[in-house]
């Protein structure tokens, strides 16, 4: 079962989001700002990351968009990651938690 998924997305030493998701209390932090969320929600994240692999590499070139997610659960961390390449579905994510906090 799934406790908390941290995201933190950047492009270069900026951080553009950085969120943390509790499936326990269905509050998602997004940036210092807490926000409610929906089961359907949670489940679409859960959803989305399922059958992503680890790790994605890393572009070489200047001001990719790197993205790091832990997803941790009561006996397990799994981490992915990708800088310039990524999951097919990953806009999906970035619009996901963007329709949290209205961005």
């Amino acid at each position: 079962m799934i406790d908390r998924i941290e995201i933190l997305i950047t492009r270069a030493t900026i951080i553009d989001l950085k969120a943390t998701v509790n499936y326990n209390t269905k509050e998602c932090i997004i940036n210092d700002e807490t926000y409610s969320v929906t089961d359907e929600f949670l489940k679409e994240l859960k959803d989305l990351l399922y059958g992503w692999t680890n790790e994605y590499g890393n572009s070489n070139k200047i001001d990719r968009e790197e993205f790091f997610i832990n997803v941790i659960s009561t006996n397990d961390t799994t981490t992915y990651h990708g800088k310039g390449n990524y999951p097919l579905n990953y806009s999906r994510l970035r619009e996901l938690l963007g329709e949290v906090y209205g961005k």
